[in-house]
């Protein structure tokens, strides 16, 4: 730590019940190349041994602090935010590994940007679950236009500048079960986000970790950030539209060609509104539109013609030429060229 004792970085480490990963967690923080932080842990009314491994290490720049009972997430990481002497505020879970040099390159990065006031990293799935990278997009506008879908920072991953929060008074909602896409949905209006276009942190997948309750509540959640967002675009949010638009962002194919004909129709208004209302920068904004569109095609498992025909639209920016990412529709749009054109010939 700083001589100062006030360190360039707060790692901020909430642990509830997690007594199996925790030492894990704790050590790739005590072995990052950067070292002038202070790792603050705070034990949400665990009832297993978690307090105890915490206790069993001895390194000064651990900060431990425990709740008075079980208070949930949010709770806890706003008392973190409060708490934090840090320059910048690090994440961590406490069932994730953080690679040697996660914080030192972020550290570099927000120093070398600072109009940046929170950085996330791509993050590699292990545990339960075949290893496998998940690439965050990176660009501020990109982000935020993302945004509109999707997570697009990792909250375990992610590094703030204590400052500007503390300015603008943001905090994590502790009545949301998404309470960090509701939180980065908030700050895109008020600051600049962006990603490391590196997998610079472990992120444990662990069969039952969550509950169907929360999985009930995190929709609903993740449904009323979708309901202001589209709001501001003065779009309908009526369930319907809002399912529409919760399956643009998920991996799950569409199976029929209504629910394609939907998404085009829904992103194509999208688009228009923003040409009249200006939420979004208006290039990002519409390659954002377009590459949803493409991932749309090609989640469409039914006839191919049909997301071929569907493909070609001037306002997403797909008039002319088939993207690789469309696969097989391509193929079929050539197929269906020749056809006509055999029938033109046949014709005559």
């Amino acid at each position: 730590m700083s001589s100062t004792d006030q360190p360039v970085v707060t790692v901020l480490l909430s642990v509830y019940n997690a007594d199996a990963f925790l030492s894990q967690a704790i050590s790739s923080i005590l072995s990052q190349t950067w070292s002038d932080f202070e790792l603050l842990i705070i034990d949400d009314g665990s009832t297993d041994d978690s307090l105890a491994v915490a206790r069993q290490f001895s390194d000064p720049r651990i900060r431990l602090v425990k709740n008075d009972r079980n208070h949930g997430l949010a709770y806890t990481l706003n008392r973190g935010l409060d708490l934090a002497r840090g320059e910048f505020v690090a994440r961590m879970d406490a069932d994730d590994i953080s690679l040697p040099e996660r914080l030192e390159k972020q550290v570099a990065f927000m120093r070398a940007n600072p109009s940046i006031s929170i950085c996330g990293t791509s993050i590699r799935f292990f545990g339960d679950v075949p290893a496998m990278d998940v690439l965050y997009p990176s660009g501020h506008e990109t982000v935020c236009c993302r945004m509109l879908f999707v997570n697009s920072i990792a909250h375990p991953s992610v590094m703030l500048r204590a400052e500007t929060f503390r300015r603008l008074g943001l905090r994590y909602d502790p009545t949301s079960y998404a309470e960090d896409f509701d939180l980065w949905q908030r700050c895109t209006d008020c600051m600049r986000l962006d990603n490391l276009p590196e997998v610079l942190l472990l992120y444990r997948i662990s069969r039952g970790s969550f509950t169907q309750t929360h999985r009930e509540g995190q929709a609903l959640s993740v449904a009323q950030v979708f309901r202001r967002q589209l709001s501001k675009l003065e779009a309908s949010t009526d369930d319907a539209t809002l399912e529409c638009h919760r399956a643009i962002g998920i991996e799950e194919p569409f199976e029929h060609p209504e629910q394609l004909v939907r998404v085009r129709k829904h992103l194509v208004s999208l688009w228009r509104a923003n040409q009249r209302l200006a939420i979004y920068p208006p290039l990002a904004f519409r390659r954002t539109l377009k590459y949803y569109w493409e991932i749309a095609c090609k989640k469409y498992c039914g006839d191919r013609r049909v997301s071929g025909r569907l493909y070609p639209c001037r306002e997403l920016g797909t008039t002319s030429g088939i993207p690789a990412v469309l696969g097989r529709v391509g193929e079929c749009l050539a197929a269906v060229a020749r056809r006509r054109s055999q029938e033109s010939e046949g014709a005559s």
